[in-house]
């Protein structure tokens, strides 16, 4: 072998070795952009989330019903926990206030004290459902995932503000004012979609949400009674403006539904969409009536607490354990009433039967005397209380699916200014007789009156299937008419 086979045999292996250190590399950098290319658990969850979806009784509505939940628990829990923070207020006002009086002895005093204060925790109640039609409209506009996380940080800014107060009228704005605001725009919208994510389990999801309150009311009476005890009601506000980020986070979690298409929002299609709902005639009725019994809603967990503990003598512990057994009831009422929504057949009967009985039980008030009766009534309102679960599912049985968010939005409405009405009734009648008896009686009986009116909804349902009838005998003789002139022709 002479040397110019030798060089052309070394060459040409030098050559073979660089094809293979080429093809190595070209194969170290695909598999590496290929690698670069392969989403990360981070990026596939937010291309989710971005994504809308179509899927009905999915796994990811339930998704939805937790996120309703969180947001339930926030904004219920901390409205209907107020009257912990009620008593603390009152003290405190009480103290430095220029009449004298104690913390029990307001009544037939001339500032009212006890009225004025209610209406720091009424405001939010108030403006919570009174927005309620604007924040599904902005829903249409927006996005329920942007209007909720917005709902929330106001929620938690007005808790914070009410931390550094000195008097009733900034309690009132920032606590009543502004997380009232917050309240209407975190839960409402997130409540009122819930209807579109389920077909069989629609009565179970909105009662697993809405037992949120009560779930709340037995978490947080007990902390926010302990904070108050040991470090006042300004911790409590801190505390409360704390945990209300809960519902910014699951906000992140809500992907809309696909057919929730964004529509330019004016004032003149709220008002539209408003008086569309209005003019169903069996909708109407049921929405007036069913507000009446709203009246006893808020006074009862506003002002059990100190009843409790002026009129029977208990500590502030144990008059807020009173919330507590009301809780534990109506959580385990509330989703046991969600199950029995999905099979009976006739929801509105049911709400009726539990409207009564909750009427019959404050109309007997005044003979719960002493401490134990007292744990008694709270259970039974806890019972009763489950009325919550069955309002939230009863407008789509009747406006069907497609005015659920816009019927659910004018029912907040109405009902949110009757039930604000009562704390400030029950305190200023507390004022003028010294005790809450009559306040009792009276929100009673409304809601005796409000389940026995509600029958005319068996004559409304009637009427209303005798119209849907007509009318589509007389869509089906049009075409008929119109087969038979075409077979003739």
């Amino acid at each position: 072998m002479d040397d110019t086979d030798c060089t052309t045999e070394e060459s040409t292996v030098e050559h073979s070795q660089q094809e293979t250190h080429s093809v190595a590399s070209t194969s170290d950098h695909t598999h590496s952009f290929q690698a670069a290319k392969t989403p990360t658990l981070c990026s596939l969850i937010l291309t989710t989330l971005r994504e809308p979806t179509d899927s009905v009784d999915s796994g990811w509505s339930w998704v939805i019903c937790a996120c309703s939940f969180v947001s339930n628990f926030v904004v219920l829990g901390t409205l209907a926990s107020f009257g912990v923070l009620y008593t603390g207020l009152l003290e405190f006002y009480t103290k430095s206030n220029t009449t004298n009086g104690g913390y029990c002895d307001t009544n037939k005093n001339e500032s009212g004290i006890s009225a004025v204060t209610a209406w720091i925790g009424n405001q939010a109640v108030f403006l919570t459902f009174l927005l309620a039609p604007f924040s599904t409209s902005l829903v249409a506009r927006w996005g329920v995932r942007p209007v909720t996380m917005t709902g929330s940080a106001f929620v938690s800014a007005g808790a914070f503000l009410t931390a550094a107060t000195n008097e009733i009228w900034q309690a009132i704005l920032t606590y009543g004012v502004i997380l009232g605001v917050g309240a209407s725009l975190s839960v409402i919208p997130v409540t009122g979609i819930l209807p579109a994510y389920f077909n069989k389990r629609t009565s179970l999801a909105m009662c697993i949400a809405r037992s949120a309150l009560w779930v709340a009311g037995l978490a947080m009476v007990p902390i926010n009674q302990t904070i108050l005890d040991h470090y006042g009601w300004r911790a409590v506000c801190i505390f409360i403006g704390s945990y209300s980020l809960l519902s910014f986070v699951s906000g992140l979690l809500i992907r809309p539904r696909v057919q929730q298409n964004k529509q330019k929002l004016t004032v003149k299609r709220i008002v539209v969409q408003a008086c569309n709902t209005q003019r169903h005639l069996r909708f109407s009725v049921w929405l007036w009536l069913t507000s009446l019994h709203y009246f006893s809603v808020y006074l009862v967990l506003h002002h059990l607490i100190r009843h409790a503990e002026c009129s029977v003598g208990a500590s502030g512990r144990d008059a807020a354990l009173l919330l507590i057994y009301t809780s534990v009831c109506g959580a385990v009422s509330g989703v046991l009433v969600g199950y029995i929504g999905d099979y009976v057949s006739n929801r509105i009967m049911l709400l009726q039967l539990i409207m009564f009985s909750s009427g019959i039980v404050n109309i007997c008030f005044p003979f719960f005397k002493t401490y134990s009766e007292l744990v008694g009534y709270s259970i039974l309102v806890g019972v009763f209380g489950s009325f919550r679960m069955l309002v939230a599912v009863i407008p789509r049985d009747i406006v069907g699916l497609e005015e659920i968010v816009n019927a659910w939005g004018i029912y907040s409405l109405i009902a949110g200014v009757v039930a604000a009405a009562g704390p400030p009734f029950g305190g200023w009648i507390y004022d003028f007789t010294g005790s809450y008896n009559t306040a009792f009686v009276v929100c009673g009986c409304l809601s005796v009156i409000s389940s026995l009116s509600m029958f005319s909804d068996i004559y409304l349902k009637r009427r209303q299937e005798e119209k849907l009838n007509k009318k589509e005998k007389l869509e089906s003789g049009s075409e008929s008419a119109v087969v038979s002139f075409e077979t003739s022709v």
